[in-house]
């Protein structure tokens, strides 16, 4: 079983039982649950994302605001 050992963010619409695998083969995971986000939720709900990447990337990289 391949697993994945570097952090990652998963943006998601919606939350169903079949996710707990992803959880297992990426434990480094972190999953974010878009409240009333859809298939555009990166244009509709764009200030909420940004801010969860921003989080994402200044907890798990040498990040620089610039």
């Amino acid at each position: 079983m391949i697993q994945v050992n570097k952090p990652v963010i998963v943006l998601l619409h919606g939350f169903n039982g079949s996710l707990l695998n992803f959880e297992k083969l990426v434990p480094n995971a972190t999953m974010y649950v878009v409240e009333g986000g859809g298939h555009m939720m990166m244009s509709t709900h764009s200030e909420e994302i940004e801010e969860v990447i921003e989080n994402f990337f200044q907890k798990t990289v040498d990040y620089e605001d610039k």
